[in-house]
C-alpha cells in the first residue's frame, strides 16, 4: 500500500517522535511511505510566522535526527521541490480577490481561511486579524497553504496514495494535506500524543477535536474494561487528583491556590452562581462544530449574563478568570476586567488570584461554563452546571444545555438538581486510561520524548550555541 505522511513542522520532540512511530508501522508492514515536510520550502508558516530562522534550524535537526533511526526506506520530498512559480502566481492572482482574509474563506473546498486563522489565533491568542499587519502575515501564510493542498492533491493522484498520515491536522499546512486527501476520497488518520507511558490517540478522518467522535472513543474505553469497580475507582482517583492540585496530562493550572479560600464578599444568604470562563483560542477555528449556539463569543456572553445579574440583587456571581490567563494583555480581556468593583452582587476573581476553584465549586448553588473542564469537575463533584457553550461534554449529559439563548434565565432562575456523577466518571476515567500503546515512542512522566529508546529531547551542545546565536541576533529567513 502507498502511504503518505505530511509533517511541515518538527520543531516539539512528540512532533517528531509520534510521526516516528507511525511511519516505523507502516515500514514494519511492508508499505511504500513517503513523506512530504518543509525542510525550508517556507520561510514562515503557523508555528514560525515570524520568519525565525533558530526555529527552522532547530525543526530541521530534530526531524533529520529522527529519521535516521528508522529501519527501512521512506521517500522523502521537500515542499519545495513539487511547486513552480507558475502555480504561485496563479494563487497570488486568486488571493488579491479577497480583500480580508477572514474565517470563512475557500479555495474550492479547502476551508483555507480557518485553517490560518486557527493557527495563528493559537500563536497570539488574539482574536480580531484586522490590522494591515495582521492581514499581510495572512496573506503569506494563505498562499503557502493553498500551494502545500495543490501540491498534495497532485502528489496523491500521481503516486496514487491510499492514506494519509497525520498529526493532530488543524493547522494551517496540516488541514491543507487532510482537505486534499478528503478531496481524493482516500482513508485517513490523523493522531495525537494523549498521556505519559506512550499512549497516543487515532481518530480516523477526524479532527481531534470533533465532539462526537471523542465521545465515542470515550464510550468504547469505558466498555472495554468490563470490571465497574475498577473503572470507577480509576475515575474518582482523576478528580482527586485534579482537585489536589496534581498534574493529569496538563498542568496543575489550580497548583498556587489557597485550599479553602473563597472571596470575602461570598454571602451565604444569596443564590450563588460560579462562572467559569475558558480561554478557547484552540477552539476558535476548528469548524462550526464548536460555534457557541447562543453568542457571537465567550465575551458576549459573560456580558449578557452581567446584565441578567446585575438586576438581582438576591443572587450574586463570581467570575473566575481561568488561570492560564495570568499577564495575558489582550482587548478581548478588557471588558472582562473593567466588571471589577463595578456591581454589587458580581465579583471577578482576576487569574492570579490564590482563590480556591473547587472550593467555590463547593459553595455554587450552580457553576456555569462556556466549555471549561472546571464544568465536567463541578458535575462530578455534585453541583449542577449550565453550559453555554460546545465543548467534549456538549452532547453526554453532565450539565444542562439550554436549547435556546431564551431558555438560559429560566435555567438561572430554577434550582438546579446535580446530573448523575456517571457520565463525568467516564471522561475521568478516558483521561486515565484511553489512549492506544505506542509501540517505539515513549513520553515519560517528565515530558522525555524517546523514539526506540533514543531520546528526542536534548541538543548537541554545538547546536545549542548556534541556534542561541541565531536566536540572540534575531536572524530572519
Amino acid at each position: 500500500m502507498n502511504v503518505l505522511f505530511f509533517s511541515s513542522f518538527n520543531l516539539p520532540p512528540h512532533f517528531v517522535g509520534l510521526n516516528l512511530e507511525f511511519i516505523q508501522r507502516n515500514l514494519d508492514e511492508g508499505n511504500t511511505v513517503y513523506l512530504i515536510d518543509c525542510h525550508s520550502s517556507f520561510k514562515e508558516c503557523g508555528f514560525n510566522p515570524y520568519k525565525l530562522k533558530y526555529m527552522c534550524e532547530i525543526c530541521k535537526f530534530r526531524e533529520n535526527k529522527g529519521l535516521d533511526l528508522l529501519k527501512g526506506k521512506i521517500h522523502r520530498i521537500p515542499i519545495q521541490a513539487l511547486t513552480n512559480e507558475d502555480e504561485k502566481n496563479e494563487i497570488k492572482a486568486f488571493l488579491q480577490g479577497f480583500s480580508t482574509l477572514d474565517k470563512d474563506c475557500y479555495y474550492e473546498n479547502f476551508p483555507f481561511g480557518e485553517s490560518i486563522h486557527s493557527s495563528y489565533i493559537s500563536k497570539t491568542r488574539e482574536r480580531n486579524f484586522s490590522s494591515l499587519e495582521d492581514q499581510e502575515l495572512l496573506r503569506r501564510l494563505a498562499l503557502n497553504t493553498i500551494l502545500t493542498y495543490k501540491v498534495v492533491d497532485r502528489f496523491i493522484k500521481q503516486k496514487n496514495i491510499e492514506e494519509l498520515y497525520l498529526f493532530n491536522g488543524r493547522w494551517d499546512y496540516y488541514r491543507a494535506a487532510l482537505s486534499a486527501a478528503n478531496e481524493n476520497s482516500i482513508k485517513v488518520e490523523i493522531f495525537e500524543y494523549y498521556r505519559s507511558g506512550g499512549y497516543i490517540e487515532k481518530f480516523g478522518n477526524n479532527l481531534p477535536h470533533n465532539i462526537k467522535n471523542k465521545n465515542r472513543l470515550i464510550e468504547e474505553a469505558w466498555e472495554q474494561n468490563e470490571n465497574l469497580e475498577e473503572k470507577l475507582a480509576i475515575a474518582d482517583n482523576f478528580f482527586k487528583k485534579k482537585r489536589d492540585g496534581i498534574a493529569v496530562n496538563d498542568k496543575a493550572y489550580t497548583a498556587d491556590q489557597e485550599k479553602g479560600k473563597i472571596p470575602s464578599e461570598y454571602n451565604k444568604d444569596k443564590k450563588t452562581f460560579v462562572l467559569f470562563n475558558s480561554s478557547d483560542d484552540e477552539f476558535a477555528a476548528v469548524g462550526k462544530e464548536f460555534d457557541n449556539p447562543y453568542f457571537n463569543d465567550q465575551l458576549e456572553g459573560i456580558l449578557y449574563l452581567v446584565e441578567y445579574f446585575k438586576n438581582k440583587p438576591d443572587y450574586q456571581l463570581f467570575l473566575r478568570m481561568h488561570p492560564n490567563l495570568k499577564g495575558l494583555v489582550r482587548d478581548f480581556l478588557e471588558p472582562i476586567y473593567a466588571l471589577e468593583n463595578k456591581y454589587s452582587n458580581i465579583f471577578l476573581i482576576r487569574p492570579e488570584e490564590d482563590i480556591d476553584s473547587y472550593e467555590l465549586m463547593n459553595i455554587a448553588d450552580t457553576v456555569i461554563s462556556f466549555g471549561s473542564t472546571a464544568g465536567l469537575e463541578a458535575s462530578y463533584w455534585g453541583t449542577p452546571v449550565i453550559l453555554l457553550g460546545k465543548t467534549f461534554y456538549y452532547y453526554s449529559d453532565i450539565a444542562y444545555v439550554p436549547k435556546s439563548r431564551d431558555e438560559i434565565p429560566s435555567l438561572l432562575d430554577k434550582n438546579l438538581s446535580p446530573h448523575e456523577k456517571l457520565n463525568s466518571q467516564k471522561f475521568g476515567y478516558y483521561i486515565e486510561r484511553g489512549g492506544e500503546k505506542a509501540k517505539y515512542y515513549l513520553n515519560d512522566a517528565n515530558r522525555n520524548i524517546s523514539f526506540k529508546g533514543t531520546g528526542l529531547n536534548k541538543l548537541p551542545g554545538w547546536f545549542k550555541i548556534y541556534y542561541k546565536t541565531l536566536k540572540l541576533l534575531n536572524v530572519k529567513n
